[in-house]
């Protein structure tokens, strides 16, 4: 063949390979033959598949070979019959091999539907999420967000991988937030990124997929994937089932804490009710022990309460109470616990604090609750005023209870002494 005729009768893909064959069939030895399958074009312009078998037919007189002989045989039935085989198997090993990767993820998610529901507090789920999400979408960065209470923000509560989308966002920034669905973001359509990811990440493909739980969006999970391919459909599949059960146990979880929250908080003042008192103390008084560390208690009793309710009715005695309460949640250490421990009576819990130190946390409540000012439906209140009443483990006492009384008879003390006071029990 001629170079000019090859280029119109063979197939482009074949043509390279077939000159390569010809230029070894002229280094065969005599007796040798090499065989190859191309494509060729017939009269009507259609490919047929030749199956040919090449030897040295002539030499010249320095032994250069001067002709080939060939065999050719149509084969284009066996072959098609070959690819059509040839492409059911890789179809069937496609098949396989998505089998195996379901599989696989199956166990991974039922493992991490497992260790979610048996988690208590959603601050158990955060620490746990990230190391379980990640064999499920190896080769991926992400991010799990929850919707703050006020709904106004999500924040991130767990990451793994070097994530680009950013630790908290407004709804509005997300595409899959927005429109309550799947989102999938691709370098082949770069503004449909949502805007809180990072623009440096929009290499890459993204996922984000809202996190829905009886109607009420609660969070979103966003994956980035590490390389360019278009995202498979069972990828897809599996970060939507992951995202809905997450949104469930985490909507379950956040029922669970209000409910909790419902059952230790007083609702008016929003300190912790009185049984929240009576176990945390006793846990305490054992730390204590072991630790060989002190416990302060005060206990407050708003003077007056009884007539501030008859001059100005029980609507404003309710806000006072909402008002001391706020402010000893202001004016105590983070780890101190403050309680309603019935009526106008209040007890804050003061761990590992030294005596001297609770009478002077004591007497700073005592003067900002008398510099309050209140004001009621446009009226002034009148300014109030606590009695407190102090007492220390060990030295008052061996346990809660006594404990507790040591505080009420210092408060009934401070009562005794004209009220607006800080009495230690004696």
């Amino acid at each position: 063949f001629q170079d000019s005729l090859l280029d119109e009768l063979i197939h482009p893909e074949d043509l390279p390979f077939l000159k390569h064959h010809f230029a070894n069939c002229l280094l065969l030895e005599d007796d040798k033959y090499l065989e190859t399958e191309y494509r060729i074009k017939n009269i009507a312009g259609q490919w047929h598949w030749l199956h040919d078998k090449n030897t040295v037919f002539a030499r010249n007189s320095s032994g250069a070979v001067t002709q080939i002989l060939g065999i050719a045989q149509d084969v284009t039935q066996t072959k098609q019959v070959q690819l059509q085989t040839q492409e059911l198997n890789e179809k069937l090993a496609e098949q396989i091999k998505n089998l195996k990767i379901r599989d696989h993820a199956r166990i991974k998610l039922a493992q991490l539907n497992g260790f979610v529901q048996a988690c208590t507090s959603l601050e158990e789920v955060e620490h746990i999420i990230a190391d379980l999400l990640q064999p499920l979408f190896p080769h991926t960065a992400g991010v799990v967000y929850l919707m703050s209470n006020s709904k106004h923000t999500l924040e991130a509560i767990a990451t793994w991988g070097e994530s680009k989308s950013e630790s908290n966002f407004e709804p509005k920034e997300c595409w899959a937030i927005r429109r309550g669905t799947i989102h999938v973001s691709h370098p082949q359509s770069p503004k449909l990124y949502c805007s809180h990811v990072n623009k440096e990440a929009q290499l890459n493909p993204c996922l984000c997929l809202p996190m829905i739980a009886k109607g009420e969006t609660i969070g979103m999970l966003h994956l980035s994937f590490d390389n360019r391919e278009i995202i498979a459909q069972a990828i897809q599949d599996l970060a939507e089932t992951v995202a809905q059960n997450l949104a469930m146990s985490c909507a379950n979880l956040q029922l669970l804490q209000k409910l909790k929250y419902q059952s230790l908080r007083d609702p008016l003042t929003n300190l912790y009710n009185r049984r929240y008192l009576l176990e945390f103390l006793k846990k305490e008084i054992d730390r204590a022990h072991r630790q060989q560390h002190s416990i302060g208690l005060m206990m407050l009793d708003i003077d007056h309460f009884k007539h501030f309710n008859d001059v100005y009715g029980h609507s404003a005695g309710d806000l006072v109470l909402a008002q001391v309460g706020s402010y000893l949640l202001s004016a105590i250490r983070r780890y101190d616990v403050a309680c309603r421990y019935g009526g106008e009576e209040l007890v804050i819990l003061m761990p590992d604090a030294l005596i001297e130190n609770i009478i002077l946390c004591a007497e700073r409540i005592r003067a900002g609750v008398n510099s309050l000012k209140l004001e009621y439906e446009g009226q002034q209140l009148d300014l109030i005023s606590v009695s407190i009443g102090v007492a220390c483990f060990p030295d008052d006492s061996s346990n809660a209870e006594q404990l507790i009384k040591a505080a009420d008879k210092a408060l009934y003390n401070a009562k005794e002494a004209g009220r607006n006071c800080v009495k230690r029990y004696e």
